[in-house]
């Protein structure tokens, strides 16, 4: 994971973008962490289709954290 960071950083070739690999017990819990304490100005997440039962049993996790977070936003469709 970090070389494909690395990879990452090298390739947005802007000093002011970082990745960061955030561990926690669910998607979720890790992505609340980083909006409450990660110094960020704004969360960028990929929106990806799901199957119906994956939306059933675990649901968008774009669309959970859109519904209680204070920092901005940015959702990318994926390629389909």
């Amino acid at each position: 994971m970090e070389e494909l960071l690395a990879e990452l950083s090298n390739k947005a070739d802007y000093p002011l973008i970082y990745y960061r690999l955030i561990k926690g017990r669910s998607t979720e819990s890790g992505l609340d962490w980083l909006c409450s304490h990660g110094q960020i100005d704004m969360l960028a997440m990929v929106h990806r289709p799901h199957s119906f039962f994956d939306e059933i049993i675990n649901g968008s996790y774009t669309q959970k954290m859109a519904g209680h977070i204070t920092k901005p936003l940015l959702v990318f469709p994926a390629k389909v």
